[in-house]
């Protein structure tokens, strides 16, 4: 054992979302993610974005999301920042758990 911590050893989890923004930057559909490793999700880190409408067109800032727990370990996406309105997008979320 070389005594690092590592990952796994963490409680945190990473899902991928795919979501299309309106111009406030919220979801136009109902968009849900679920987490398999932790018991409650205290915050996110967006850790990876891509354009799936647009390859050429890039985050304006660094992407935020907010959320809410709609049961134990499902979430509702409510907001993005940083993303430009309808271009569908795959994000990575690191979610942390408490």
């Amino acid at each position: 054992m070389d005594n690092r911590i590592d990952f796994e050893n963490l409680n945190q989890e990473v899902v991928e979302i795919t979501v299309i923004l309106d111009g406030n930057g919220i979801p136009t559909t109902t968009t849900k993610f679920a987490t398999t490793a932790l018991d409650r999700a205290r915050g996110a880190e967006v850790i990876y974005v891509e354009n799936l409408t647009n390859r050429g067109t890039f985050p304006t800032t660094a992407p935020f999301i907010s959320f809410e727990p709609i049961s134990t370990n499902l979430y509702k996406l409510n907001h993005i920042t940083g993303l430009q309105s309808s271009d569908k997008w795959r994000i990575l979320v690191k979610l942390i758990g408490n």
